[in-house]
Order: C-alpha cells, then structure tokens, then sequence
C-alpha cells in the first residue's frame, strides 16, 4: 500500500502542477500499481521498468570496465552506467514525445 500510496502522491503532484514525472524501475517493483491505474490520469507520469532497463542499460553494460560500472569501493553506478541510463531516460523523453521546456 505505500508504494501505491506513493505512486499516487507523485502522479496528482505532477498533475497539479503540470510536470512529467519518470520513474525509473529497474526491479518492476511498481509495475503491477503502474498497470492498474486510469490511464486518463497519467499523461504527466513515464513509467521506465525492468524491459527498458534490461534492453538499454544492462545488455549494452556488459562492454563496460568494472570501474565504468561502478565506482570502485563505492557501489554507486559509475560513469559509463550513468550515461546508459541517461540515453534510456533520454530516448524514452524522445520517444514519447516530451516538451520538458514548455510551460
């Protein structure tokens, strides 16, 4: 129920105040809460889940050094991980159709 609560909470703050709002889901943990909502309420809300992530970030991050991956002692995703996933956020801005400058 939170994470449903949560999804809910973001998607009416995005909606009031006309935002896109993308969630990034590597895990599909918000998958299932994603598919049962009204459609006609999500036209501020991107949903990027496991299928996306799997297609352009984990199967393009095996030409990766382990330090491009993560950094090093750290765990955090490195700096070749961090520009998979921003061209995955970006084609999926692309792809949709997304005017993140207009008012």
């Amino acid at each position: 129920y939170i994470k449903e609560y949560e999804l809910d909470s973001y998607i009416a703050l995005a909606n009031k105040h006309n935002f896109k709002f993308i969630l990034v889901d590597p895990s599909n943990s918000y998958y299932h809460i994603v598919n049962q909502k009204n459609k006609s309420e999500m036209q501020n809300f991107v949903f990027i889940g496991g299928n996306d992530w799997n297609r352009y970030v984990e199967s393009l991050a095996i030409n990766l050094t382990p330090e491009e991956r993560n950094v090093p002692m750290d765990g955090h995703y490195g700096e070749g991980m961090n520009k998979l996933i921003a061209e995955l956020i970006y084609n999926k801005i692309k792809s949709n159709n997304i005017d993140l400058l207009s008012e």
